[in-house]
């Protein structure tokens, strides 16, 4: 489940805040996910948006929305959810 990088990087450094792969105005929990490089930017986006549309406030079903985007642009067309 790797996103290519890792939140320590390669010089044991957290992501500079400057950092494109990271969001910056994220629900904490997709934040965390970003953080930790399982969601992409493009995938807490989605999510963000699709939320905003439709209402939807709950960090941990934007979290699923999130994880499904991931999925989609990983090639996959579903989500192992246990």
């Amino acid at each position: 489940m790797s996103a290519g990088w890792s939140a320590a990087g390669t010089s044991g450094a957290a992501p500079a805040v400057e950092d494109p792969r990271l969001t910056l105005n994220a629900a904490p929990l997709l934040a965390m996910f970003n953080t930790a490089g399982v969601l992409a930017a493009a995938d807490v986006h989605v999510a963000t948006r699709l939320g905003r549309l439709t209402g939807e406030h709950d960090e941990q079903v934007l979290l699923a929305v999130a994880l499904a985007v991931r999925a989609v642009r990983s090639g996959s067309v579903c989500v192992e959810l246990a």
